[in-house]
Order: structure tokens, then sequence, then C-alpha cells
């Protein structure tokens, strides 16, 4: 079955290990690892959660005809069954070492592998990675659209570093500096008088 699904993003041996060793036969208490990008299998699955929902989403608010809101919620719904789908056909349980008591077939020990994998992706290739391994998984044919980038502004709306925004330009002598101030106009003085001393 894994070969009906398009393959996954390659991940770095570390973070293979953060997902595919259970948590519970890890040392118990074992720090961050500050020299790690993941720190651990937790936190990638915690950002990879989100990241996953908000792609799953995208690639849903992007179907065409368009779905309505209540048909784009009703669809968002679905994404635990697809991630149980998704990890049954990647087999990845059968990849996880756990302790005999862990029940790997738990709901959340399976949306626990994809977020955490997806995490990994994100972290290592960033977000248009996954969504287009995400939309391969959900509309194969819709995948190569989100390889060139469809859900990104088209090109003509996107300015280049070197570009500067344009804006409208004032009209002219919008901004004519005021003219130099002229003193006030002398008031209106009567014509002087000539006074005579009787001698």
């Amino acid at each position: 079955m894994a070969s009906e699904l398009v393959p996954a993003p390659q991940i770095d041996g570390e973070a293979m290990l953060e997902i595919f060793v259970h948590r519970p036969i890890k040392f118990t208490g074992m720090p961050l690892n500050p020299d790690s990008p993941y720190g651990d299998g937790r936190r990638l699955a915690s950002i990879g959660g989100t990241t996953l929902e908000t792609a799953y989403k995208l690639i849903c608010f992007n179907k065409r005809p368009m779905l309505t809101a209540e048909a784009l919620e009703s669809e968002v719904s679905r994404l635990p069954e697809q991630v149980g789908k998704w990890v049954e056909g990647y087999e990845w349980r059968e990849k996880v070492r756990h302790s005999p008591e862990t029940n790997i077939r738990a709901p959340e020990e399976t949306r626990y592998l994809v977020d955490a994998y997806v995490g990994a992706v994100l972290i290592g290739e960033g977000f248009q990675a996954v969504l287009n391994w995400i939309t391969a998984l959900v509309d194969p044919s819709a995948a190569q659209s989100a390889q060139q980038g469809q859900y990104s502004e088209p090109p003509s709306k996107r300015l280049r570093p070197d570009q500067q925004m344009s804006f409208p330009q004032p009209p002219p002598n919008a901004h004519a500096p005021y003219p130099p101030h002229s003193p006030p106009l002398p008031m209106h003085m009567p014509p002087s008088a000539t006074y005579f001393v009787a001698g």
C-alpha cells in the first residue's frame, strides 16, 4: 500500500529518531538538546500539527469549484481520517520502536506520527515543501500547481527586493512653499498737522 502514496519528503536521521522512537522508552526526564534544531519529537509534533491543519485547510480552500464555508469546515473535519490512511499507507506504525504496553494504533499516536513528521519537513525544507507534499496526498492532480506556487501571490502582485512600492504622485504645486511672509500693510494715518505757536 505504501507505493500508492507519493514518497514522503526526506528528513534527517536525528528527526527520524525523535519521531520513530516512542517517548516512554527514551531516558525519562531527558532535557532538550540545545544543539538540535528540533529539541524533541513533541516540539516537532506541536508545530507540525498546526502546520498540517493550515496546509490541509488551504488546499481545501483552493479547490475548484469553490466550497462554501460550511462545506470547507466539513472537508477539514475529515483530516483525522486522512491521517490514518497516510500512516497506514506509509507503514509508519511498523517503524516505531515502542514498549509492549503502548497502543501504537491509538488515534493520538497516529496523529503524533504525522504531526511530528510534518514538523520535521517544515523545519528542514519550509512550508512550501509541506504544502506540496500534502497537496500530492490529498489531490494529486493539483500537486503540480502547488509546486508552481499556485497558493502564493501572483507574480504581478509580488515585489522583488529591489523594487519600491509606488504611491500616487501629488498634483503639481501640491506641496509648493507658501509665499514669503509679507509685512502687514500700514494702517491709514491722518495727514500730518502743522501747529503754530502764537507769538
